[in-house]
């Protein structure tokens, strides 16, 4: 009977997801991925690989309220040095083709000649977009002291 049961509350979850746990979990570890990839180039200020990371209908909102479409985002990258950037604490969750990953960041960063680093909160939303998914939003948070 337990057997049964689980058995069934497995069907059950399978077909609330959408998708079989195995495929679930590639989908997870791509959006992980991505977000390393989005890490290594702000470190690297590489405006064209973020680029490709972006929607075209991206929108940030940082830590300051500043909001940015993806062109004043990417251009943003000039006037920005990278020392250092972690990310820890990532937490993706799909939903159909979207899906919205939560995570904390330690950066080490100069903007405009000024240190704005720290620790932050972060979700990102993506979009799949074909066979790739997409960022479309971000909104950071600071993490007090």
């Amino acid at each position: 009977m337990a057997k049964r049961t689980a058995a069934l509350l497995g069907v059950a979850l399978i077909l609330c997801a959408g998708r079989a746990p195995a495929q679930q979990a590639r989908i997870e570890q791509q959006l992980i991925k991505l977000e390393s990839d989005w890490a290594e180039a702000a470190r690297k200020g590489d405006a064209v690989a973020i680029g490709k990371i972006l929607d075209d209908k991206f929108v940030s909102t940082d830590w300051n309220g500043e909001v940015q479409n993806k062109e004043q985002y990417v251009a943003s990258l000039a006037q920005s040095r990278v020392e250092s950037l972690t990310l820890e604490e990532l937490s993706p969750r799909v939903s159909g083709d979207y899906a919205v990953v939560t995570g904390r960041e330690k950066i080490k960063l100069t903007y405009r000649g000024k240190e704005v680093g720290g620790e932050f909160r972060f979700t990102d939303m993506f979009v799949k977009r074909g066979k790739l998914w997409k960022a479309i939003a971000t909104h950071q948070s600071r993490i007090g002291p």
